[in-house]
């Protein structure tokens, strides 16, 4: 092991909350199984299939494992901390369904909610070929037929403009992204095709 990588253990090792052995047996876990579960993910590192991951598990409202393997980047080498952070791509489409399910239960939100009740800059988003208004839904931003896209897998009129606009600017913050959208038709008419590029993440 790198003096790095020990740095980084013993960081790792100062963020795990404090008590878990005492939250695991308050709440009946088997601290055995949980030693185990981190011993496998070790086995994942040690084999090369993944460089690194992050565990953490609760039981009735209480963190009863809280550990961290491998590297969070290989070179150079950086170890792997409880607060290291993960870029997880399409994953933010689960918990975004997940938050927006929560609101519905809440009551403070409704699926077929047009999207411009909540992002009342797109109430004039229309088709590249008609003048009418189409406004997706929440269910639409949820099942991915907004007719929303992302205009890097195509070279349809729309995919054009979403790349002149800089749709997927990394710089832009989340009122800018509402507005450019806003100045661009749908690709497809809401409810009518199903296209994985759809911005749920924004649906709340």
């Amino acid at each position: 092991m790198t003096a790095q990588a020990a740095i980084g253990q013993e960081k790792s090792a100062n963020l795990r909350p404090a008590g878990i052995e005492e939250n695991a047996l308050a709440v009946g876990a088997d601290i055995g199984k949980l030693g185990k579960a981190t011993a496998a993910i070790q086995a994942f590192v040690d084999d090369k299939k993944i460089a690194g991951a992050v565990m953490m598990v609760s039981r009735r409202g209480m963190t009863v494992l809280a550990d961290s393997v491998g590297l969070a980047r290989i070179e150079p080498e950086q170890h792997m901390q409880l607060d290291s952070i993960f870029r997880i791509y399409s994953m933010t489409k689960a918990v975004t369904s997940v938050a927006a399910m929560q609101l519905v239960e809440q009551g403070k939100l409704e699926l077929d909610d047009p999207v411009s009740k909540h992002l009342p800059e797109l109430a004039a988003l229309q088709l590249e070929s008609e003048t009418q208004s189409a406004i997706p839904t929440v269910r639409d931003l949820l099942r991915h037929t907004s007719g929303l896209t992302y205009g890097i897998f195509g070279d349809t009129p729309v995919d054009r403009k979403y790349r002149s606009a800089g749709i997927l600017s990394r710089n832009d913050s989340n009122e800018v992204l509402v507005e450019k959208l806003s100045k661009i038709p749908l690709q497809y008419k809401p409810s009518t095709f199903v296209d994985s590029a759809n911005w749920m993440e924004f649906d709340c």
